[in-house]
């Protein structure tokens, strides 16, 4: 199943030196009369990696990145 995002945060844990990425959807909050005065913040997910895996995703990331940008 397929979650939307349009925001994340992320934290290294000095303690065991794993990252931790939360994907977050900002999303508006609609009045009775159908306008929008603020937003709200859901966690869509967490996810929590070893340090060496999160390179290698940051990695494939930047290449993805950098390939769509030369087309």
């Amino acid at each position: 199943m397929m979650q939307y995002a349009n925001g994340f945060s992320c934290a290294l844990s000095a303690d065991s030196g794993e990252l931790i990425i939360r994907f977050l959807q900002q999303s508006p909050v609609f009045k009775e009369d159908g306008s929008t005065e603020e937003s709200k913040i859901n966690e869509v997910t967490e996810i929590i990696m070893p340090n060496n895996v999160a390179k290698q995703l940051a990695y494939a990331l930047d290449s993805l990145a950098n390939s769509e940008s030369e087309h």
